[in-house]
């Protein structure tokens, strides 16, 4: 058994469970006993604690993630770097990489694909703007969440590119699939790496697949460098061109031909998704001079705009009938079209071109389009690639048009196949208001229906379960069912008020209704004597089980929380510094050196860690009733 596992770091973070193992570190789900929510931590392996190039990326990650702060980054709460362990303690995502969510799919949607993307792009926008690149952006370090947010994660190969020079074994780092062709060569990298990295990330989410594969990860590299990519509209012909040509600039090969930004590049996303049928020369002139100048000099079909009609398309009015008597041309048009009718299902005057619409729906794809018995009479095209509940992917569920119908050969049929089911996980909504889970869900797009059950602990109004279960991937469109808790089976009783009263009093008013006392807080209560209890919960005049307890706080008299600064000395220099009083930051800052000066609260004592670009550079007790500080030596 893991030995993290069951333990507390720092008499805070209990640590319950591994949730994931990485390279250099492991992380863990765990419980912050002070911050009362759920937290991952990542701790650094044994094995490597001593090893001072893992040591620098780790602390590394800190700096570079705790500089940050945006919705599409995660968060870093807490760090710690002893002797013993070293620790981060971030935002605990609940939600599945982007990695096996793409694998799960095969592919991703392609307006999907964009969504996730300008998020990234927009955490990227920021890191940058904060001099920070990432340069290992791949989808195992994107989280998506249940409500389709994207988290960016792991800065551990990270660099402070205003301030830090780079080296070739950190250049090496980057997953090789995704890196760019500068970070293979060994050169020097800026923001436009990531960009690159985003490029590929966004060819494998439309494509289902990286853009080059070999036997070895220096062969992958060294396509990087000299190989141009598959067009993504050949291995799926359903990527708008505008968005193909977004890719493929983000992934030019001279970083003076990719998008000079983050910022640029989730600017030209946002202008294609605000109109994704933009003229097909939009999306040549986004590509830049390398999309213009193809083989051959074939020059593209320019796609006229759905949006507007031509004045030459203005329909004609048909030609007025001549009312001869109402049986008369009642009688003539049914004649008409009965005549029309079996003329349209046989016609004897067709000529030998004419040929009728098969029945698609419910066929493979896979298998009409390499069956010439389609193949060589129609011209089958996918109009869109989606789920349909019903039909197994790879499926036609829908054709354009019908079956029967007498068109020319070679005509095309347009036909919309079943993709993979869009999945979810679901969320953990235990003992969650069910007024805020159903908002919650419908903000998913999720139906729900709500059932009321008995359970013992969890408070009549809230959630005691979900089906699908806490956890389970499930296919977006599942009806969802709510659990919700009518209480305890058991009788109620109406909480006394206990307040002003000592314990002794308060117990024995409490047992009179069948109840106890629960657990019980001293608080500073100047005007109360001490003992005496100031407030209680349950509030009096609330009903609960009998047999329940009632918690309560209890005056402390009249004691006064101290406030005492400190000067301490640190090394000259620009500087990274921390302050801990008992295990908790308290203060942060980035200084020059010499001299910094914190203020603490408290009472009695309290230990005082001053941490130094990341690792522990003195200990102090500190007596608050004296206002006195002396240095901790081991």
């Amino acid at each position: 058994m893991d030995k993290y596992i069951g333990t507390m770091l720092d008499n805070r973070y209990r640590i319950n469970e591994l949730i994931g193992e990485g390279g250099m570190s492991n992380v863990y789900k765990a419980e912050d006993t002070v911050g009362r929510r759920t937290v991952a931590v990542k701790i650094l392996r044994e094995e490597f604690s001593h090893n001072q190039e893992f040591l620098r990326r780790f602390r590394n990650e800190s700096r570079a993630t705790a500089a940050l702060s945006h919705n599409n980054i995660v968060k870093i709460y807490d760090v710690a770097f002893t002797d013993n362990v070293q620790y981060i303690v971030m935002e605990y995502i609940y939600g599945v990489p982007l990695n096996r969510y793409i694998t799960h799919n095969g592919k991703v949607e392609w307006k999907k694909a964009a969504y996730f993307t300008a998020q990234v792009l927009s955490g990227l926008e920021h890191a940058h703007s904060k001099g920070i690149v990432h340069r290992d952006i791949k989808p195992h370090n994107i989280m998506l969440m249940a409500d389709g947010t994207v988290k960016i994660m792991d800065f551990g190969i990270a660099r402070f590119s205003r301030s830090e020079t780079t080296n070739m074994s950190d250049q090496a780092i980057g997953s090789v699939h995704y890196i760019s062709p500068e970070q293979a060569r060994g050169e020097d990298t800026d923001a436009r790496t990531d960009i690159y990295s985003v490029g590929v990330m966004l060819y494998e989410m439309l494509t289902g697949k990286v853009p080059f594969e070999a036997d070895t990860p220096a062969s992958v590299a060294l396509k990087h460098i000299q190989s141009e990519p598959e067009s993504p509209r050949s291995l799926n012909p359903n990527i708008p061109p505008r968005l193909e040509a977004i890719t493929m600039k983000a992934m030019q090969k001279k970083v003076d031909d990719r998008y000079a930004s983050a910022k640029e590049m989730l600017d030209d996303l946002k202008r294609f998704l605000e109109d994704p049928n933009a003229e097909e020369e939009k999306a040549q002139e986004a590509q830049g001079e390398n999309m213009q100048n193809q083989p051959n000099g074939e020059e593209k079909k320019k796609v006229k705009s759905k949006k507007y009609r031509s004045v030459n398309d203005t329909y004609k009015p048909l030609p007025v009938i001549p009312i001869l008597t109402g049986i008369t041309v009642a009688f003539v048009l049914a004649a008409a079209l009965f005549i029309m009718g079996m003329i349209r299902i046989n016609n004897p005057f067709r000529s030998p071109d004419d040929v009728r619409i098969p029945e698609l729906v419910g066929l493979t794809y896979d298998n009409i389009i390499n069956d010439p018995t389609y193949t060589d009479s129609f011209d089958i095209q996918i109009e869109e690639t989606a789920y349909q509940e019903g039909y197994e992917q790879g499926v036609i569920y829908s054709q354009q048009p019908k079956e029967g119908r007498i068109v020319k050969k070679g005509s095309i049929i347009t036909v919309k196949v079943c993709g993979a089911a869009e999945t979810m996980i679901m969320e953990d909504y235990t003992d969650q208001p069910s007024s805020e889970v159903g908002l919650k869900l419908e903000g998913l797009g999720l139906t729900y229906t709500e059932q009321q059950v008995y359970h013992p602990k969890i408070a009549a109004g809230n959630v005691v379960k979900t089906d699908p279960p806490a956890g389970e991937t499930f296919v977006n469109g599942t009806e969802v069912t709510v659990y919700v808790s009518v209480g305890s089976n058991v009788k109620q009783t109406e909480v006394p008020d206990i307040t002003g009263l000592s314990m002794t009093e308060a117990r024995e008013k409490l047992a009179e209704k069948g109840l106890s006392l629960g657990s019980s807080e001293g608080v500073e209560a100047p005007d109360k004597a001490n003992g005496q209890i100031v407030e209680q919960s349950p509030a009096a005049g609330e009903y609960i089980n009998e047999g329940g307890r009632v918690n309560i706080k209890v005056s402390e008299g009249n004691t006064t929380i101290k406030r005492v600064a400190v000067t301490f000395p640190v090394p000259s220099g620009s500087i990274s510094v921390q302050a801990k009083q008992d295990g908790k930051i308290v203060e942060e800052d980035e200084i020059s050196g010499g001299s910094w000066r914190v203020i603490f609260d408290g009472s009695g004592t309290s230990n005082i860690e001053i941490i130094v670009n990341g690792s522990v550079y003195k200990k102090y007790l500190l007596n608050f009733d004296n206002a006195t500080h002396t240095e901790i030596t081991e």
